[in-house]
């Protein structure tokens, strides 16, 4: 775990977080919206950590939804950690 976290530069903890949700969610996937109220931090800090761990492929994107029939759909995310799976 401890690598990982400084591979993509995100703190032990967060990751932590990251396992605690993905382990208690019914379904894997996930949207920006749904990490940024578990972990409660902003919606751009969220977009940052799944930046992160995108760019080490820890996660993700796996489709889109639209929720409403305006505006841009929303990013769907999966966890690939390799301690999580």
């Amino acid at each position: 775990m401890l690598q990982i976290a400084q591979k993509a530069k995100l703190s032990p903890a967060n990751l932590s977080k990251l396992i605690q949700f993905g382990k208690e969610r019914q379904s894997h996937h996930f949207t920006a919206a749904d990490l940024s109220e578990y972990l409660q931090v902003t919606r751009r800090t969220t977009e940052r950590i799944i930046k992160k761990l995108a760019d080490h492929g820890y996660i993700s994107t796996v489709g889109e939804e639209m929720t409403y029939q305006q505006g841009r759909p929303r990013a769907v995310y999966i966890l690939n950690l390799p301690i999580y799976q």
